[in-house]
């Protein structure tokens, strides 16, 4: 069997633009198996974008260097549709659902034991995962976590060669303790990816929301603004028509009914003569209205 150093290396950030710092085959082992740590909601940023910027740049360049295609085990709802573009046979099973709920251990022990059913042959995973920096501020991160086989391997006789052969085991089959002890580290990894990429979510999307409601509050102003303009316009408009109105009423009236042999005050005027005093009243201010502009050329 192959001697595992450590239970799992450190967090590795890693930069998009410039391509640093992702994982190369040397660090995934063999036959690695890809855990992608996405969101269920989006509204968050580039949260789950950078992310699996992160995985498909890093998939590429172990199938470039190995020939091998690693099985791609997704978290969130948000990971699959991104994936199964370029790498949607790779895709060995897909979680929905699980942020509805607080993460918790034993979750996490279920949805490490589901990853392990797609992992036949691999030799470790890799976790990708988004770790919390600042309240504006994340960071794409990997982490490798070697499987250990605590089984002999043919041609092995004696236990000496068998990982952490130095400490004693109980029960007496060392086997099944280490298969228990690697299935806790690779749980142990996990829960702590989903820890950091929650709290990165959650930042993230108050800042985003925070940032939608600094612009609707800016576009209520700008409207709010744009109809009491339009609204003061259309008073203005009203109010000058308003006064348009009595100054006919008061000038050409009179000028009209004195036409018509008929007095404003003290008579009575049925609808059907008020219509034709009306109309009268009309062709007499547009009549005055071209004498007064003759007058004053």
């Amino acid at each position: 069997a192959k001697w595992v150093g450590s239970t799992f290396s450190l967090p590795s950030q890693v930069d998009n633009v410039t391509q640093e710092n992702y994982p190369v085959a040397a660090d995934c082992g063999e036959n690695p198996l890809f855990i992608l740590v996405t969101s269920d909601k989006g509204l968050c940023g580039a949260v789950n974008s950078g992310i699996l910027k992160t995985i498909k740049a890093s998939h590429v360049n172990f199938e470039e260097a190995t020939g091998k295609r690693a099985p791609v085990f997704v978290v969130g709802e948000k990971g699959r549709p991104g994936m199964t573009n370029l790498h949607g046979k790779d895709i060995t099973c897909s979680i929905n659902g699980n942020w509805s709920v607080p993460t918790n251990f034993t979750q996490t022990s279920a949805l490490a034991l589901e990853a392990l059913k797609g992992a036949e042959g691999c030799d470790g995973a890799v976790i990708f995962f988004n770790t919390y920096v600042s309240a504006i501020a994340y960071a794409q991160t990997w982490r490798y976590v070697p499987f250990i086989n605590g089984h002999l391997e043919e041609g092995a006789s004696t236990e000496e060669e068998m990982p952490y052969a130095d400490y004693e085991v109980e029960p007496e089959n060392r086997g099944e303790a280490l298969d228990n002890f690697s299935e806790y580290a690779l749980t142990s990894a996990m829960y702590d990816a989903f820890i950091e990429n929650a709290t990165a979510f959650q930042s993230s999307q108050m800042s985003a929301m925070e940032n939608a409601t600094s612009n609707a509050n800016e576009m209520i102003e700008s409207l709010s603004l744009r109809y009491n303009r339009a609204r003061q316009a259309k008073i203005t408009t009203e109010l000058c028509e308003i006064v348009a109105g009595a100054a006919v009423e008061n000038i050409v009236a009179p000028r009209a009914f004195e036409l018509v042999g008929t007095r404003i005050t003290g008579d009575r005027v049925s609808v059907g003569r008020t219509k034709h005093i009306l109309d009268i009243a009309q062709r007499v201010g547009a009549t005055e209205a071209v004498d007064h502009r003759h007058r004053n050329r």
